[in-house]
Order: C-alpha cells, then sequence, then structure tokens
C-alpha cells in the first residue's frame, strides 16, 4: 500500500482502514449493501423487530442521552435459502453502514490456533469501524459442539467466536 501524507490525520486514518482490509482481505468481504427492508417478505413480527433495531441506530444519540446503547447482536436463524443474508443487507442499507461477510470456509484453518487467531483479527477490525458483520454458514461449527463426531479444534473456534461475540458491542 502506497500513501502520501497530506498533513491531515484523515489521510492516515485512510492507509489504516486500507491496511486493516488487506490483514482481514481473505477472511472479510466487503458487500455493497443496495437491498432496502421493504424489498423482502417478512413475517410482520420480524419486520418490526428489524424496525425497531433500525430506529434504534437511527437514534442513538437521543438512547445514549438515557444512559442506553442500541442493540449491537441480531441472531438469524432458518434453513438455507430463507434470507437470513438478504436480511443482514437490508440492516447494513437502512443503517447506512458497510456490510461485511464472513464465512465459515474463510475463517476455518487445518492448522492449530489459526482459526482462533482469524477470528480475533475480524472482531478487531469490526470494532474499528460501524458495520453490519455478517457470519455466513456458522452453523457447521455448532453441529460439530460435544457430538461424538466433535474435533477440538472446532469447539475451541466455537468458544472463540461466543466470547469475542458476547464481548461485542
Amino acid at each position: 500500500v502506497w500513501a502520501v501524507h497530506t498533513g491531515g490525520p484523515l489521510a492516515w486514518t485512510v492507509l489504516a482502514v486500507v491496511a486493516t482490509l488487506l490483514a482481514v482481505g481473505s477472511v472479510v468481504k466487503y458487500v455493497v449493501p443496495n437491498r432496502r427492508l421493504e424489498s423482502l417478505q417478512l413475517a410482520p413480527v420480524v419486520r418490526d423487530a428489524i424496525a425497531e433495531l433500525i430506529e434504534e441506530h437511527r437514534r442513538v444519540d437521543l438512547l445514549r442521552s438515557h444512559g442506553l446503547e442500541p442493540r449491537s447482536r441480531v441472531l438469524l436463524d432458518g434453513p438455507p435459502g430463507n434470507g437470513k443474508t438478504s436480511l443482514a443487507e437490508a440492516i447494513a442499507t437502512e443503517t447506512m453502514v458497510p456490510f461485511y461477510v464472513i464465512r465459515y470456509e474463510g475463517i476455518v484453518s487445518s492448522f492449530l490456533g489459526e482459526t482462533a487467531g482469524r477470528i480475533d483479527e475480524v472482531f478487531d477490525f469490526a470494532r474499528t469501524r460501524r458495520c453490519v458483520l455478517f457470519f455466513d454458514e456458522f452453523d457447521a461449527i455448532g453441529k460439530a459442539r460435544g457430538g461424538p463426531n466433535s474435533h477440538e479444534e472446532r469447539e475451541q473456534t466455537l468458544n472463540q467466536l461466543l466470547v469475542e461475540m458476547d464481548g461485542f458491542e
């Protein structure tokens, strides 16, 4: 990455963001969010819950003036093809933040401990910016937890992911 410092702090900030993107680029995929909430066919209860979440992020200053923070985590559940990715993208569009997708196969490594390091990198990346961070196809990790065919590396990966998600603000 080549950069020229123009004297302002913004130049270094841009360089830092580019360097961070390059560091996690093999794991984090940026998707330009263009899907709108009204274009999705959602159950009324889901539409209302997501509308509340979006409104919280639009009125973050008001919430903080009352000592409250907007919700920062959402768990989307359902069979493949039911619209989880589309809904996450719509949330990013409506809240006007970047949308990043992390896929299971991009984060899991065959080398011991490397997967946990990649998870750390992803959350370090997300802590530096407002964004929607969508973990896609991570049910593969949960299926293996504690079962007869479980693998210690997968269990460590799931535990690391849960710890990071729990501490994420």
